[in-house]
């Protein structure tokens, strides 16, 4: 594919994204643009603006989709690396709309603290 057949694949999968996402109720923007760094998108959650990357590919993510089939997430975890969530954009909404409401969350920071993920002493067990 030639590059600006490409870039033009990749605008579309992202204006779609936006679009699925604010048929949710989510907000969500495209910030992305050409000869631009840095994020696609924009999605506030939980009091932050989030920066999220959109890959599109014809069949570079089948071994994911095939692992995903009849299951709610996919964990996939790197040697030495913190492991990553994978679940269908129709959950990921929904986990989005149910944002935990700020009395439950610090009142310091108004977010929740989460544990840093650690490398485990040993490569059997996951360390948190």
């Amino acid at each position: 594919m030639t590059g600006r057949r490409s870039r033009d694949k990749g605008a579309r999968a992202e204006r779609a994204i936006v679009r699925l996402l604010q048929e949710q109720g989510i907000v969500a923007e495209k910030i992305s643009g050409m000869y631009k760094a840095g994020a696609d998108l924009r999605v506030p959650l939980l009091a932050v603006d989030r920066a999220v990357e959109v890959k599109c590919r014809a069949a570079g993510f089948r071994q994911l989709y095939d692992w995903l089939n009849g299951r709610d997430a996919l964990i996939v975890k790197a040697d030495r690396r913190e492991p990553l969530v994978v679940v269908r954009l129709s959950l990921a909404a929904d986990f989005a709309k149910l944002e935990r409401p700020l009395t439950q969350c610090s009142t310091k920071s108004r977010m929740p603290v989460w544990r840093k993920w650690r490398e485990p002493a040993s490569p059997h067990t996951l360390a948190w």
